[in-house]
């Protein structure tokens, strides 16, 4: 084709919102486009910046690669404040994936655009889709494969029938100014339970009936092909693999070397080419740990074709097949409970289930727990003592942890070996503890972790030792792993916070299972004022914040249903991050009657500099020692900083900083082989020191603030 014939066809504008780290990704998927095209006249690609952009540096690289191909680049400056009027949830460095929605204000001259994420890879000519597909409705996307796990969280909007993925967008921006999507959109962000996808959830909500669906080659997930079993996705599959076009890296980023994908050799090739590349020295390293996945599929699916095993051990189904010559054809069985099997340990009892058979060493333990749980000041909820039971294959999988050290993506093995109903016990110290069978990603977790589950214990441990009388004070306690430490190690009487409903039911639970004596739960958050918060019922629950919420919300943000019981309620905790309303208390109001406190643990997901303005009265009066866990990015959703509760303790507290997360910033490799050891704790030299970490990029998730009172002059 003729460049005169080439500039006679329509423009293919295409438009990414890139920061610093992002700027290698979206390299690879601009110079991938080009690449597999045959005009690349026609593109004209647009960089949408905001408060953080692209770096001198990349935007160098990025003229470089657009002049060799003869192609155009925009950078096109954004208006945060409009935004920053209606979102608010999530860090402020998430205001980026909003950017699409205001994309029909910042180009009022064109009619349509290809919206693209930056973590993709093209694998074909992306004009074909620009010329075959002029949708008539407001997008037109890919179907998300991956939505299953999702789909508790989306059942109040009753409108979704079919979830798209937003990473690919085909938008038809004329009929998005005819209906004024982007103030339906904007006015939609305010609510503030839409947090775990919030702009993808917002599309979906806005754009359910104005959609076509696109094939999935055009999106191609990262879980697209696990989730190929029935005929319909196979022959998906295979239509993919015949002609893909762009593989999308959702979940598991490209820069992650171990990252198994079936297109990341594809990607390390591209990103060799690129100017990002040349300069990159364990490039050659990355492309050949992609080689080496390429023959573990290889030879994945070559054992399939020798041995293929399909097992269900709830249905009792067994089918294994040898060299396609069947061996065992094992039919499901059908189950009936007993009727008569009861427990009569004592008066009042209740019938055991039919897949749980409790041992006569059990019967004392069960009495013990079930008195103990009645004892305590307001129980919750009955505990549900006939439904604990011990981790199946738990050495197991440690032992192969030991050898090949995959922490929790062992957890399929132990889902196939246990019941997804009732509670586990795990071993923590010379305690146990308990939590629901239907978290077995965060079991499988513990079990790898063992007595290193949670890393700061490291810290905290040599202030227990130092209390020598007065309360503990466990704020944000979570299901009890800090209570179980603090009566592992002292036997000073402990006051435990955590308004979670059902983190509240657990810690009342393990405290029961184990037998803690002077230990004292309050069902209550604590903050800068009384009164009542939204709040996360998610497995890491937490304070959500509401400010900027537009008084005059069409669309009111509904609160959790009800579940039908505790085990109901912990499925829903790991499938979508509902809200409640909980009641909050001053540490100072609620612990003034209180003689001595000795210690004062902080964990409150960003919350922590309100519950410290709340409790100034309490510091000054008994001088605590403290151990605060402090998380600098969702401090800011709050409106504050790492500084700001640096300067609050500063003036009476001796202060050490610490954190954990160091393979952040380390190797891949190097994060790999520290799975072999202990996770090795990080003092910070001085406060400098920890304020330059809390503001890396990426930086850790936690730091960790601990307090000695200064001596009076």
């Amino acid at each position: 084709m003729s460049l005169r014939q080439s500039k006679m066809k329509e423009k293919i504008h295409i438009v990414f919102s890139p920061d610093e780290n992002y700027a290698v990704q979206a390299g690879v998927a601009v110079l991938s486009i080009l690449y597999h095209s045959s005009e690349h006249e026609r593109f004209h690609f647009y960089f949408l910046q905001g408060e953080r952009k692209l770096s001198d540096q990349s935007r160098a690289k990025f003229d470089q690669v657009i002049k060799a191909y003869n192609a155009a680049l925009t950078y096109v400056e954004v208006d945060v404040t409009r935004l920053l009027k209606f979102v608010n949830s999530g860090p402020a460095s998430f205001i980026s994936a909003y950017y699409r929605m205001i994309i029909p204000e910042l180009f009022p001259d064109l009619e349509r655009c290809l919206y693209l994420d930056c973590d993709l890879l093209a694998l074909g000519d992306l004009a074909e889709l620009w010329d075959t597909v002029k949708p008539d409705t407001g997008i037109a996307a890919v179907s998300d494969c991956n939505i299953d796990r999702d789909r508790d969280r989306l059942k109040k909007y009753e409108a979704i029938k079919r979830y798209f993925n937003t990473g690919v967008l085909l938008m038809n921006l004329r009929r998005w100014r005819e209906c004024d999507r982007t103030e339906s959109c904007l006015q939609l962000s305010a609510d503030p339970t839409m947090h775990r996808f919030a702009d993808q959830d917002i599309l979906n909500v806005v754009f359910c009936d104005d959609v076509i669906f696109l094939h999935p080659r055009w999106n191609i997930l990262g879980g697209q092909k696990s989730i190929a079993r029935n005929k319909e996705w196979d022959q998906e599959w295979r239509e993919i693999l015949q002609a893909p076009r762009i593989a999308h890296f959702a979940g598991g980023k490209p820069c992650n070397m171990w990252m198994q994908h079936h297109w990341s050799m594809e990607y390390w090739r591209m990103l060799a080419k690129s100017p990002w590349g040349r300069e990159m020295p364990d490039l050659g390293k990355k492309m050949f740990v992609a080689r080496l996945h390429r023959l573990e599929r290889l030879a994945s699916r070559t054992l399939r074709l020798i041995l293929d095993v399909r097992m269900n051990r709830k249905a009792g189904s067994c089918r294994i097949v040898l060299f396609g010559r069947l061996l065992v054809d094992k039919k499901p069985r059908c189950l009936e409970p007993s009727r008569n099997r009861s427990h009569t340990g004592f008066s009042g009892s209740q019938p055991v289930s039919s897949d749980i058979v409790m041992r006569p060493s059990q019967v004392d333990k069960t009495r013990q727990v079930h008195q103990s749980f009645h004892s305590m000041a307001s129980p919750t909820e009955p505990f549900p003592w006939n439904q604990v039971r011990p981790v199946r294959g738990g050495k197991l999988m440690t032992t192969l942890n030991r050898f090949l050290p995959l922490g929790r993506k062992y957890h399929p093995l132990l889902r196939f070996l246990n019941s997804r109903h009732g509670l586990v016990a795990l071993p923590f110290y010379r305690y146990q503890v308990l939590k629901p069978a239907s978290w077995m990603r965060s079991v499988t977790e513990q079990l790898a972790s063992g007595s290193d589950v949670v890393a700061e214990f490291q810290a905290i441990k040599p202030l227990l030792q130092k209390c020598q009388n007065g309360h503990l004070v466990d704020v944000g306690a979570n299901i009890g792993f800090y209570t179980l430490l603090f009566r592992a190690t002292s036997p000073l009487p402990i006051i435990a916070y955590e308004p979670q409903p059902l983190l509240f039911k657990l810690l009342q639970w393990n405290i029961a299972y184990n037998q803690l004596p002077g230990v004292e739960t309050r069902n209550l958050a604590c903050g800068a004022h009384r009164g009542e918060v939204a709040f996360g019922t998610g497995l890491n629950g937490s304070v959500i914040p509401e400010k900027n919420k537009a008084p005059n919300d069409p669309l009111p943000a509904p609160e959790t249903p009800v579940a039908r019981d505790w085990e109901q309620e912990a499925r829903q905790a790991t499938t979508h991050g509902g809200r409640t309303r909980v009641p909050v208390t001053t540490l100072d109001e609620d612990l003034a009657a209180i003689d001595k406190i000795a210690l004062l643990k902080i964990d409150c997901e960003g919350f922590e500099y309100e519950i410290l303005q709340g409790a100034r009265a309490l510091l000054q009066r008994h001088r605590p020692l403290l151990f605060i866990e402090v998380h600098p990015e969702q401090l800011l959703t709050f409106g504050h900083s790492t500084r700001a509760v640096l300067d609050l303790l500063a003036p009476d507290y001796d202060l050490e900083f610490w954190y954990f997360q160091l393979g952040r910033h380390a190797r891949r490799i190097n994060r790999s082989l520290a799975k072999f050891r202990r996770p090795r704790a990080h003092r910070c030299a001085n406060a400098a020191e920890m304020l330059a970490v809390s503001t890396r990029v990426p930086g850790p998730a936690q730091l960790y603030f601990v307090g000695r009172p200064k001596r009076a002059a």
